[in-house]
Parts: structure tokens; C-alpha cells; sequence
């Protein structure tokens, strides 16, 4: 984390690429899929990461070529890349009642290009309300 506190914008990129490889691997399992409709590597990754990025291209219709697995997949991957995987990940902190270290704030206050003072809570509730 100390590695990631002198790299935010390090920080930010990982965090995206870690939730695009995990939407990967969830959108590979046999249930994302209707039955005997599997999904590719590469559909699975440009999904993912579409999904993400909120860009919103697809390969394959979301209606019919996923289950309500692969769906509830997909609808998260877009909300962890619309509000932000550090907004989400510091959600889950203050959700939990835990503390947020003076590190992670400035990665929040770094993704979402905040220049203020304000604190975590204070912009969590800025966006979320």
C-alpha cells in the first residue's frame, strides 16, 4: 500500500485492471452463459473491459448471450467504472466502520481529480448523494 501511496495514478491503473481481469475470468464461467453458448477469452476480456470503462461496445448481446449471472456481472463492472474503483473501494471502508488512512484519501482525492480539502466522507457523500 506504502508503494501505492507514491503512485496513485499507479494505483488507479491496477485497480482497473484487476476488476477488467476478474469480470474476465467471472464472465468465463459456464454460468455467465446460456447453456452451450460458451464465451471466448478475447470476448470475455473486450467485454469486461468495455464494461468497465463504460465505453459500452459489446460482442454479443447482453440479453441473450448471458445468464442473470453474466448480467449481474456486467452491471457491476459498469458501476465499479462509473463511480470509480477507489469511490467504491472507500465505500466499503466507511460501510464497514473502518478507518480510512491519510494515503487512501489522497488516492481517492487523485482518481477523481479533487484538489480540495475535503475528506473522504465528505466526498463520498458529494457523489453518492
Amino acid at each position: 500500500m506504502i508503494f501505492f501511496a507514491k503512485r496513485p495514478a499507479l494505483a488507479l491503473i491496477m485497480s482497473f485492471v484487476t476488476a477488467i481481469v476478474i469480470g474476465t475470468l467471472l464472465l468465463m464461467l459456464p454460468a455467465s452463459t446460456p447453456k452451450g453458448c460458451g464465451i471466448s477469452f478475447v470476448d470475455a476480456l473486450f467485454t469486461s473491459a468495455s464494461a468497465t470503462c463504460v465505453t459500452g461496445l459489446i460482442v454479443r448481446s447482453t440479453a441473450t448471450g448471458f445468464t442473470l449471472f453474466g448480467k449481474t456481472v456486467i452491471l457491476l463492472l459498469i458501476q465499479l467504472g462509473g463511480l470509480g474503483l477507489m469511490t467504491f473501494s472507500v465505500s466499503l471502508f466507511l460501510a464497514f466502520g473502518k478507518k480510512i488512512s491519510k494515503a487512501q484519501e489522497i488516492l481517492l482525492q487523485d482518481s477523481l481529480n479533487e484538489d480540495s480539502t475535503r475528506s473522504a466522507r465528505e466526498i463520498l457523500n458529494f457523489l453518492l448523494l
